[in-house]
């Protein structure tokens, strides 16, 4: 909802299942265009699916301290075999004990080509998200 003062939405608290409201001066819809765009009637263009995303939730208390600058939160590698930064992979700062250096949690994300690509393969040689994953961080 939105008024001439800004955006008010409605959250949910996913632990106890309470609504409530929230004010805000804009509202981000990172719901990549499933959602809001079709409520408020925005027609979604261009193509879809371009890449399939593979994310890991994890903490890693042996991350703590290891940052140079404790500023940054976001950790690109780049590994020209795989396209540079979006193939090769990012890690993104969560927080759990707390951000900056003290940071041991964290999401680990890196793109795939579309299943598509790999249709006329068999299931066999598919390649699988794990070797994916060793490949981009080469270990």
């Amino acid at each position: 909802m939105q008024d001439e003062r800004g955006p008010t939405a409605t959250v949910t608290n996913l632990e106890t299942g309470v609504p409530f409201q929230v004010r805000a001066e804009y509202v981000i819809a990172a719901d990549g265009g499933r959602t809001i765009g079709p409520m408020l009637g925005i027609e979604e263009i261009g193509d879809r699916g371009l890449v399939k995303m593979i994310t890991t939730y994890m903490r890693a208390p042996e991350l703590i301290g290891v940052n140079p600058d404790p500023r940054v939160s976001i950790y690109w590698f780049i590994n020209p075999d795989h396209g540079g930064s979006i193939g090769s992979g990012v890690m993104v700062k969560m927080g759990g004990q707390g951000w900056g250096a003290d940071a041991d949690e964290w999401a680990f994300s890196f793109a795939t080509a579309p299943l598509a690509r790999y249709a006329r393969r068999s299931r066999a040689t598919r390649p699988a998200p794990l070797r994916s994953l060793v490949s981009c961080v080469s270990v």
